[in-house]
């Protein structure tokens, strides 16, 4: 079943079978090529991290002139959607971010996602797991920049078309910046 027509100026679409319960996400020119290979990368990068309990979830992959592909295996859990209310999602972001802390290395520089909304990523009960790596950058910015963004697109896509951003929610995202700041969100970044 078609998921995903070439969406996002990406020249990927994505497949689900349900027989073998995998997505597919496959491009016919360069341009598609260059995501797969960038998730391919960013999934090898993200599952050999320490203190990862996310298993690698690439069933297989080719890389041929003009068609790539790549198999994912289906991971069960629940995604959530980026336009909801920031503070109706304020538990999965703080789930989020201390995986991120886990995860990553705190180093001044590190490789990012590149893309990370609440859309990609699953929460399951046992884990937080961060997919869609087609923007993976491994020469990286600065420690915090993916969470960051993270943040940053839950305060402001829900609100994108009205302009508006109600007290509550706004204090939410204040709280939720305060405490990423001190665990060491970058200060450029932050500012």
């Amino acid at each position: 079943m078609l998921i995903r027509s070439t969406s996002h100026g990406n020249n990927v679409s994505i497949y689900y079978y349900q027989s073998t319960d995998t997505f597919t996400k496959i491009s016919l020119d360069t341009i598609g090529k260059k995501y797969i290979f960038a998730e391919k990368k960013g999934i090898a990068w993200y599952t050999n991290q320490k203190n990862n309990e996310t298993n690698s979830y690439i069933e297989s992959s080719w890389n041929f002139p003009e068609y790539s592909r790549l198999d994912l295996k289906h991971i069960k859990g629940r995604i959530l959607n980026y336009n909801s209310k920031i503070i109706s999602n304020e538990k999965y972001l703080k789930r989020a971010i201390n995986h991120y802390i886990k995860v990553w290395p705190k180093n001044a520089l590190v490789p990012v996602h590149g893309d990370l909304t609440l859309d990609n990523i699953i929460f399951n009960k046992e884990q937080v797991i961060f997919f869609d790596w087609e923007h993976f950058n491994s020469k990286g910015e600065k420690w915090g920049f993916d969470i960051a963004y993270l943040l940053l697109s839950a305060i402001s896509l829900p609100y994108f078309n009205s302009r508006f951003i109600p007290y509550k929610d706004l204090k939410c995202f204040t709280n939720l910046w305060k405490d990423l700041i001190e665990k060491g969100l970058d200060l450029e970044i932050a500012k």
